[in-house]
């Protein structure tokens, strides 16, 4: 995988105990924005061009295939993290996020 698409996930990190957690940002959430106006756009140049009706199957599915492959990539990315509790270089660690009884 090139570098530049695992840099572009969520910060991670391994808390004190070992568990992975993960944090979306501005990145991650207009890139779900993009993906969504995008599938929007794809449903109505269908209808427009090819009369072809709103398939929300498809839709779903379309979403569920995003939700896997952003799994499989933090799944993949979670075994370079340093060891419980430490931060990793320049990311936040289990300080920085609010709520995190930290």
């Amino acid at each position: 995988m090139p570098p530049e698409i695992g840099d572009l996930g969520s910060p991670m990190w391994r808390d004190r105990d070992g568990v992975v957690r993960r944090r979306g940002d501005s990145t991650t959430l207009r890139l779900w924005l993009l993906t969504i106006g995008s599938r929007f756009a794809l449903t109505g140049v269908e209808y427009a061009l090819f009369d072809e009706p709103f398939n929300g199957n498809a839709f779903l599915l379309g979403f569920g295939v995003t939700l896997g492959v952003q799994h499989a990539v933090l799944m993949r990315r979670r075994r370079a993290l340093s060891p419980a509790g430490a931060e990793p270089e320049g990311g936040p660690g289990p300080a920085a996020v609010p709520g995190s009884g930290v």
